[in-house]
């Protein structure tokens, strides 16, 4: 009997000791992991930021500041910085304004709801470098979709992507046609999650359609709205793909965002200290913007449901 006490007591010590040494293997491997792929590219890369760092010239010279103040100094830079707020800003109202639009259209509907939500999602899960192609091709002045849609009402053709004044709202149009989907989900969900009895009382108590939607719907839909917001926030700033592929920062720098500012400097001038100054402002900007957007949420209540 002791034997057998003796015995299981082992086993069980065993057992322990074993899911003890899985847990640690795994976390360990999930710290090194983030730590070789994660932290130390982002530490070395503010290392570098420090340095006049050129591959081409074997030039490794530390500089302390100084890239910071020229870049700081550099219109191009700033240039950048604002088509950045200006592709975000317009991106993330319409992604935000249509999607709620076309959630409220397919929850009122009573038939085809699926049918919708797919046909909606269908451009998320397309790839951003097809997407690119394809719209690159519909906006070309001869043989696009657009100007030959233009051509049957006898209007004369837009340079899409060639002239400076509407090169930033055609990558704009086809982001927010890339993106919608995914906002268009989430508040359908949202809607879904919203009592239906407060909609009950509301019509009871003679409140119309307009009044439902701004003093029950919208307030309820703060979360969700943050989500979207914030998210797009910190993905349209740093937008490159669409940029690189459709107009390569063109014509002239009315799409030359800074993202696109950081590959330039990095690979076509392999300047990779400059690459890294840069890449570290946009961080502070972001960081800026979301800790700023954060607050006033919070400020105003937006986290409650």
């Amino acid at each position: 009997m002791a034997s057998n006490l003796t015995g299981l007591r082992k086993s069980r010590r065993f057992r322990f000791g074993s899911r003890e040494l899985i847990i640690s293997v795994t976390v360990g491997a999930i710290i090194i992991h983030y730590g070789m792929f994660l932290f130390f590219p982002i530490l070395y890369g503010l290392y570098g930021s420090f340095f006049d760092w050129n591959i081409t010239t074997s030039n490794f010279k530390f500089v302390g500041i100084d890239n910071y103040a020229r870049k700081l100094q550099d219109p191009v830079f700033w240039k950048s910085l604002f088509n950045n707020v200006y592709f975000t800003f317009f991106s993330v109202l319409l992604v935000t304004v249509l999607s709620l639009i076309i959630a409220l259209s397919i929850h009122s509907v009573k038939r085809f709801k699926t049918f919708f939500r797919t046909v909606y999602f269908m451009p998320v899960v397309t790839s951003l470098v097809a997407a690119s192609f394809v719209w690159k091709w519909m906006y070309d002045p001869t043989m696009g979709l657009f100007n030959q849609i233009l051509d049957m009402f006898n209007l004369p053709h837009v340079e899409w992507l060639t002239d400076k004044h509407t090169a930033m709202p055609s990558i704009i149009l086809m982001t927010v046609w890339k993106d919608a989907g995914f906002a268009i989900v989430l508040y359908m969900v949202g809607l879904l999650n919203i009592p239906s009895s407060l909609f009950e009382s509301a019509k009871i108590d003679g409140a119309n359609s307009r009044a439902i939607f701004w003093n029950i719907t919208l307030p309820m839909l703060r979360s969700t709205t943050f989500f979207v917001v914030v998210t797009n926030i910190i993905g349209y700033l740093q937008v490159f793909i669409p940029i690189y592929l459709m107009t390569k920062g063109g014509p002239g720098t009315s799409t030359f965002t800074t993202s696109f500012m950081i590959y330039d400097a990095a690979f076509d001038y392999y300047n990779f200290g400059e690459a890294s100054t840069i890449s570290f402002l946009l961080f502070f900007v972001i960081l800026i913007v979301t800790f700023a957007q954060t607050a006033l949420t919070k400020r105003r209540g937006g986290f409650d449901q």
